[in-house]
């Protein structure tokens, strides 16, 4: 039975939604969402949300401020599940960000 060939990261990058691309490329920008004291642990439950692609930072602080723990619950499709992402790789994010930017505005100026 052959092997499903493994998806290659100029796949996943040209499926993101425009949302998503944005953060991977740019990163996200984190908007209070709720917190919580946590008696037991004696730390603050923090949630932030991205507004663009809805991803969620989870922080434990303790009673003065310091953060413990960062942990981050992502949306369908934010993941690039079976595909090598390094950190160099933020290139293929940016190179396809201005091509549809490119490509929009291109068309829009058909239009006109």
């Amino acid at each position: 039975m052959p092997k499903t060939a493994k998806p290659t990261l100029d796949t996943f990058v040209s499926g993101l939604s425009n949302s998503v691309l944005h953060c991977r490329e740019l990163g996200h920008v984190w908007k209070p969402l709720t917190v919580t004291w946590d008696s037991e642990a004696r730390a603050y439950d923090r949630r932030l949300r991205c507004p663009s692609c809805r991803t969620v930072r989870v922080q434990m602080l303790s009673d003065r401020g310091h953060v413990v723990s960062n942990r981050y619950v992502y949306p369908d499709g934010y993941l690039a599940k079976g595909v090598e992402v390094g950190r160099g790789d933020r290139d293929a994010f940016r190179l396809e960000a201005i091509g549809r930017f490119l490509t929009a505005h291109a068309d829009a100026s058909q239009v006109a």
